[in-house]
């Protein structure tokens, strides 16, 4: 006779929750009325050596650096770069769309509040 398993069976909540632990942490903007999204968890060891390579970042010291205090243009571009090259555009350059990427377009990231008359939604 068998005994029978203590193991947990897991929920469709219990799947979900796992989910958004493995998403982790991530960024979404807008620039030139175009939005790029990047969660931790859709981030793979390529992606990350060759955002290392290309701008000098790991994907969490871009994270920490985009939003911190030093945030600007080649952190924007950074994000646009690795949201795209996930995206399926494998051989796209960093030096391509930070040519590109100008304050012009930017729009705050999510869960940024700009109150001032300055933001390109105002």
């Amino acid at each position: 006779m068998t005994r029978p398993s203590s193991a947990r069976v897991a929920t469709p909540k219990d799947r979900k929750k796992k989910q958004e632990e493995i998403a982790g942490a991530g960024v979404a903007i807008t620039v030139g009325g175009v939005r790029y999204e990047i969660s931790e968890g859709e981030v793979c060891g390529a992606d990350v050596r060759d955002l290392r390579r290309a701008t000098g970042y790991s994907f969490r010291g871009l994270l920490e650096a985009f939003t911190g205090d030093d945030g600007d243009l080649d952190h924007v571009a950074s994000i646009v770069w690795l949201s795209r090259r996930m995206a399926g555009e494998r051989h796209l350059s960093f030096d391509d769309v930070a040519r590109d990427v100008t304050y012009d377009q930017l729009v705050a990231p999510e869960g940024d509040t700009n109150d001032g008359d300055n933001s390109p939604e105002a």
